[in-house]
């Protein structure tokens, strides 16, 4: 939890504050990162998550500023929001545990979506960056864990033909989209 101290200076001459300086001591986006990735139970999901957050542009979004800049005390850090809305993510579900854990993952994945518009190449789309984003780290997860990898993709929406149904995978990526507003809502800037 972050706390902040307030010192102001008093002006002699008109009795007012003068200046103020606001010093706030928390987490890094860093240790949010890691935290993030130590909640993860499954092995192979940690990795996968933590080799998603090692990414240059991942980590440009995830440890940028989002809210009033203005006012320190309504900004927060992007991951600070996704994390929030994975955990609500996990949390609401119905599903078992592997289910929990991917909704988890693919909220911090598909909350990344709207800031990655500006890593495209022309003729590009959002989509395009995000699949050479997760393509890798999903080929290696499948290898270790296929079940895993499967609900990853079905979250995401990138499920292959024989993994989608009409039932499962829209209560799945319902279960993120929920979560990410639900966020974007109480942040007032996703």
């Amino acid at each position: 939890m972050n706390t902040s101290t307030v010192v102001r200076t008093k002006s002699a001459a008109t009795k007012t504050d003068a200046a103020f300086i606001e010093v706030t001591v928390g987490p890094t986006p860093q240790q949010l990162m890691r935290k993030a990735v130590s909640a993860l139970s499954a092995v192979p999901m940690r990795s996968f998550l933590a080799d998603f957050f090692d990414q240059p542009e991942i980590q440009a979004i995830l440890m940028s500023s989002v809210g009033d800049l203005a006012c320190a005390a309504l900004r927060r850090y992007t991951i600070q929001i996704l994390r929030s809305a994975a955990e609500t993510a996990a949390y609401s579900s119905s599903f078992g545990a592997a289910e929990r854990e991917a909704l988890y993952v693919a909220t911090f994945i598909e909350g990344c979506r709207p800031y990655l518009t500006s890593y495209l190449a022309p003729g590009s789309t959002v989509d395009d960056v995000l699949y050479t984003l997760v393509h890798e780290g999903l080929s290696r997860l499948g290898r270790q864990d296929e079940r895993l990898a499967s609900l990853v993709r079905m979250c995401l929406g990138l499920g292959l033909p024989d993994e989608i149904d009409d039932f499962y995978v829209p209560r799945l990526r319902l279960g993120v989209q929920r979560a990410l507003k639900r966020a974007q809502q109480a942040s007032f800037c996703l």
